[in-house]
């Protein structure tokens, strides 16, 4: 598939086009961006991490679906599916399992 002009790129110096597509200005996204991207695997895809943090963001907050997000970013629907499922909801998973042993070893029980 070709390359999509449609990205973190075509957005990231209008923060109002930002916040419709993620839920989140900029600054906030390159934040949450820069403090997780070493712990991110690569899912073995021509969209660079930033570019599958920013896909995931706009499939969860606009529910689109993976053939509409393929299609905008040049990619091809598996290579979709493989960053959002494979990739990014395995990490949202693992966060938070891990914020929720935190939570428990701190306050124990008191939130189930």
């Amino acid at each position: 598939m070709k390359n999509a002009s449609f990205g973190f790129e075509s957005v990231e110096n209008d923060d109002d086009k930002c916040k419709f597509y993620k839920g989140l200005s900029t600054t906030v996204f390159l934040l949450i961006f820069n403090t997780i991207k070493h712990s991110m695997r690569d899912c073995a895809t021509h969209v660079s991490l930033i570019n599958e943090l920013f896909m995931t963001l706009v499939k969860l907050r606009l529910n689109l679906k993976n053939e509409d997000l393929a299609c905008r970013f040049g990619i091809h629907n598996s290579s979709m599916t493989r960053i959002f499922i494979n990739g990014w909801m395995q990490f949202f998973s693992s966060l938070q399992v891990s914020f929720r042993g935190q939570i428990e070893n701190q306050y124990g029980n008191k939130f189930n």
